[in-house]
């Protein structure tokens, strides 16, 4: 027989023993694991991402930088209530919406824009990077910032401007370096309220992060005219205006092609007094509106010849005292939008003859021929246009000089101050080193403007990284 077969049947198998297997004795309390919270300062585990966030052993000199600004914003606001913020609350009525938690949470945002998120993303790899304080870094892929380092500038003492101020300016895409030009150059010299209005910039843009922490505040643009509007965000500029003045006692605009090479100062101590504007025709040109503008808006309230008509780039008003004469401003840019060809530089689109006769015939002299001169003063404008070296000198040959700027002027019943100080421009379209070695140096110019359509800005690198201009 086949030891196959003896295998089968069994015979000589031998008992199997099972051993029992001994459990170790169950601890009553289950030891710190990866993830769970340990505090080092009061020895207490937490184990829940939300009793974490709760945990307040630190006073608040202790906390992190943005931990204290937050909780100091916080405790000051009229929307905390029992440890909850109310604003959050209406939008999110399903959530806790604690207060505590908000706070302690770096990519948390007030729904106000009291603060904002500490976060920008890492460039090679996406991770979230929340450190807010000097150049970033990745702890994930290795990356670090190399983008320009802070520009060698003399120290200065900075200026305290009325607790009430604030000045106030605009952002896109294409001008949000010109934005950070301008916050650096401002708050290098003072200390003082920043509003920018923002329209089509990411919330993690660098740019924005980094202002963010300097503590300027951004908030959404209002939008009477929207982005089918030739220049639309100018057009929108009495809406900003009016809305800082929620915000501030004296408002103090600065276009975003601006820069700061002295103190502020005296410009709000004419904003005390009266309505501030520079004077935007220094250079002696005749920028006058025509009578078919003055048969939509009305008669002008003075005549500003010589092109002595103030720069709506560089204006303040007291919030009490102006807020009426930007409500009649604003109002007058909704009436003169509708009628593109009487402000929009010559272009092809403004060139069809049915669609101006059809608009012009609405402020009149269509009987005399006038339409069809206009058409043909429009072609001849183009070709002017499309021959110079600067594509915005249509502008001046406009029925509306400057846009919104036209419109002001024509509401404009005070002094305008000198434009070689307040509004200069003829600064240099040069390297960041040229730029601001003309500017820190300055002698006599306190704001320059950089007019014109191309920007100092445009041929600088594509991130800035210049620190914090307070310090």
């Amino acid at each position: 027989m086949s030891c196959n077969s003896k295998r089968n049947t069994g015979s000589s198998s031998l008992p199997v023993v099972i051993t029992p297997r001994i459990r170790p004795p169950r601890q009553t309390v289950d030891p710190p694991k990866v993830g769970d919270f340990h505090c080092g300062e009061c020895n207490l585990t937490l184990k829940k991402r939300r009793e974490t966030f709760k945990h307040q052993c630190r006073p608040i000199d202790q906390r992190p930088p943005y931990q204290q600004q937050r909780t100091i914003a916080c405790e000051a606001c009229e929307q905390s209530v029992d440890g909850v913020c109310q604003a959050y609350k209406r939008l999110h009525p399903d959530r806790d919406c604690g207060i505590t938690v908000g706070i302690k949470t770096p990519y948390a945002a007030c729904p106000q824009g009291k603060w904002h998120r500490v976060m920008i993303r890492c460039p090679k790899c996406s991770a979230k990077i929340f450190d807010d304080s000097g150049p970033k870094a990745c702890r994930y892929c290795g990356w670090q910032d190399q983008s320009i380092n802070r520009p060698d500038v003399p120290a200065v003492t900075r200026t305290a401007l009325p607790a009430g101020a604030m000045v106030v300016t605009a952002a896109n895409r294409k001008f949000i370096r010109g934005v950070y030009f301008l916050v650096w150059t401002l708050l290098r010299l003072h200390d003082v309220r920043v509003l920018v209005f923002c329209d089509d910039v990411p919330r993690n843009d660098p740019h924005v992060t980094q202002m963010k922490s300097w503590g300027v505040e951004f908030t959404s643009m209002p939008m009477d005219h929207g982005r089918d509007v030739f220049f639309y965000s100018t057009w929108n500029k009495p809406a900003c205006i009016l809305q800082a003045m929620q915000r501030a006692d004296q408002v103090l605009w600065l276009d975003s092609d601006t820069a700061i090479a002295k103190p502020l100062d005296d410009a709000f101590a004419i904003i005390a007094k009266q309505p501030f504007a520079a004077n935007h025709g220094y250079f002696n040109k005749v920028i006058q509106n025509t009578d078919r503008v003055w048969q939509i808006l009305g008669q002008p309230k003075r005549a500003f010849l010589g092109g002595k008509q103030p720069c709506a780039g560089v204006i303040g008003f007291k919030s009490d005292r102006d807020r009426g004469l930007i409500e009649q401003w604003r109002e007058r840019c909704q009436k003169i939008v509708p009628y593109p060809q009487l402000w929009m530089p010559p272009t092809a689109e403004v060139l069809a003859k049915p669609s101006d006769e059809e608009s012009l015939a609405e402020i009149g002299d269509v009987a005399s021929g006038a339409i069809v001169n206009q058409w043909q003063q429009r072609q001849d404008q183009l070709a002017r246009r499309r021959s110079s070296s600067n594509p915005r000198e249509g502008e001046q040959h406009s029925e509306l000089k400057y846009y919104d700027q036209g419109v002001l002027t024509d509401l404009w019943d005070w002094d305008t101050f000198d434009g070689t100080r307040w509004s200069f421009f003829g600064g240099i379209q040069g390297t960041i080193k040229d730029t601001l070695g003309e500017v820190m140096g300055s002698e006599k110019t306190t704001i320059f403007h950089y007019g014109g359509s191309r920007k100092p800005w445009f041929k600088w690198p594509e991130r800035l990284n210049w620190g914090d201009p307070r310090q």
